[in-house]
């Protein structure tokens, strides 16, 4: 298989996980499937505090945090400590999410997530892709997702690194932007004698048409692999 077509596969699977993650359908209003060790309810405060074990299940999906806090008249949810979401298809595989803090908007159906923000996404036939970034914006409306400072991409031997992403899931196109003056890289390191590693002040990529467009002052880079 030639350089092209590798980068090509590793993009479809890209859409893929992104596919399982935006997918999901909002939840409805946050307390209705909160579970917990402990729960107060302040009433002057109109909120409701979930401590230890906090657990919230919708259909397959479960998240668990160690702390929530459900506020009845802003709609906001806020949840933080050891979050784990866990997004299970069975025709596709299974999605995990850690991270520090979030906080999830029944108004608008938007969530934010930020603090050593972590997903795996493992396929049906073993395969996995890691993403991390300082935070990340999920519109449940949408389905749009932003992801936001020291974004990385590992899938296989590969990566990929901007400051700033965005998926856009009608059009399916994954877009990484120059920020902070930061170039997004893309970098291909297969099985083959040739690495290669390719930079652009935008990279816009729409794996089911298996295309790739570099714009605004691309660079690109492939060279023979040490001790080959």
């Amino acid at each position: 298989m030639s350089k092209k077509n590798v980068i090509l596969v590793l993009l479809a699977c890209i859409t893929c996980l992104f596919g399982v993650v935006f997918s999901v359908q909002p939840p409805v209003a946050p307390s209705q499937f909160l579970k917990a060790d402990s729960m107060e309810f302040r009433m002057k405060e109109n909120k409701t505090i979930y401590k230890n074990n906090v657990r919230a299940v919708v259909g397959k999906n479960l998240l668990t945090a160690d702390y929530a806090v459900d506020d009845k008249s802003s709609k906001i949810m806020e949840i933080s400590g050891n979050i784990n979401g866990y997004y299970i298809d069975e025709t596709t595989g299974v999605l995990k999410i850690k991270a520090d803090n979030g906080t999830y908007n029944s108004k608008t159906e938007g969530s934010r997530f930020w603090g050593n923000c972590w997903a795996v996404y493992t396929s049906s036939d073993g395969r996995s892709i890691e993403i991390k970034a300082d935070s990340i914006d999920f519109d449940g409306v949408t389905r749009e997702a932003k992801f936001f400072d020291n974004v990385s991409l590992s899938f296989e031997k590969n990566t990929a690194q901007s400051q700033f992403a965005q998926y856009f899931h009608e059009s399916k196109k994954i877009i990484m932007l120059k920020e902070k003056d930061f170039m997004p890289v893309m970098n291909y390191l297969g099985e083959g004698e040739y690495e290669a590693k390719f930079t652009a002040e935008k990279i816009v990529m729409t794996p089911e048409n298996k295309k790739i467009y570099f714009e605004n002052n691309v660079w690109s880079q492939i060279t023979r692999k040490a001790g080959i």
